[in-house]
């Protein structure tokens, strides 16, 4: 009841309507596809009319959940370009190799109390079980039902679905028949897929090792600069310490300027950031600068 297969054959539509290449689609436990999609049980791959295929191939009933899946997308991954599989909270858990080999995850809840804690639980888990550097996390809250109206605490999610009534029947599912909410946040995640890559540059809030100063101009430069390499930035600011050779243990709030890219990119742009970084240490009289690439930190 969290909409996942509603989102994951979105995601399935906009691929098959992009590329040209073959997209398979699987949900764990599968058993259910054919009546879901309305094709024969004993029918291993479905053409759906939206441009991808449904995958339900029979395995030994015999092995455990994790290898079933193992086995589908090990063959799944020989025969197209993406494949968009959809997996219940508690199997997640025994499907390290599909997280781990994953380009994009997609973390999403009902729009309800009751499932935030899990919803935090699994997040924590599935970037435990992840690489930085390959996979990226998405967060989706959804209104399954018109009801769903309780405040909820402040949830962190990158999108919030409303609630959608009328939906098509998954066989009869096509772009043009799915509420524009559905669409839209399927192809921003889609957009960025391949951009598993991500560059950080901390920023601190003092001039001079430990002298306190409004240093948002650096803060806006960083943007301009990470937007122009990388075509997009975003900002947070944290809090953190350090050890200063000069005058030991220095705390201070610090703006952590954020990109993605691809790793061609990254490869192509590295020696331009820390050429960066190095001016910006000069300007703003800096022992170090600390740069983070892919959950590395290194010091400039």
């Amino acid at each position: 009841d969290s909409g996942a297969t509603t989102f994951g054959l979105t995601m399935a539509l906009k691929l098959g309507a992009s590329s040209e290449d073959g997209i398979g689609y699987v949900e764990f436990p599968h058993q259910h596809l054919p009546a879901l999609f309305g094709f024969p049980p004993e029918m291993e791959f479905y053409e759906h009319p939206g441009g991808f295929k449904v995958i339900n191939q029979a395995t030994n009933i015999e092995l455990p959940q994790s290898a079933q899946a193992a086995l589908v997308i090990d063959q799944a991954a020989r025969n197209y370009s993406h494949i968009v599989a959809c997996i219940p909270w508690e199997a997640a858990e025994q499907l390290d190799f599909l997280i781990a080999s994953a380009s994009q995850i997609i973390l999403i809840a009902p729009r309800r109390r009751e499932s935030l804690t899990q919803f935090s639980n699994m997040l924590s888990i599935l970037r435990t079980k992840s690489q930085a550097n390959k996979t990226r996390i998405y967060t989706i809250l959804n209104q399954t039902s018109p009801d769903q109206t309780e405040s909820l605490p402040d949830t962190e999610v990158d999108i919030s679905l409303p609630y959608m009534e009328n939906l098509p029947a998954p066989s009869q599912g096509r772009l043009s028949s799915l509420p524009e909410p559905l669409v839209k946040a399927a192809a921003s995640i889609l957009d960025m897929l391949g951009y598993t890559n991500q560059v950080g540059i901390y920023i601190p809030t003092t001039i001079g090792v430990d002298q306190q100063a409004n240093t948002s101009i650096y803060v806006d430069q960083t943007l301009a600069f990470m937007g122009r390499l990388f075509g997009g930035a975003t900002h947070e600011k944290v809090r953190g310490v350090w050890n200063s050779d000069e005058v030991g243990i220095v705390a201070e709030d610090i703006h952590l300027v954020r990109s993605f890219c691809s790793p061609s990119t990254l490869d192509e742009q590295m020696s331009t950031v820390v050429d960066y970084m190095e001016r910006l240490k000069q300007e703003m009289k800096q022992e170090a600068m600390a740069l983070e690439i892919n959950s590395k930190l290194m010091l400039i």
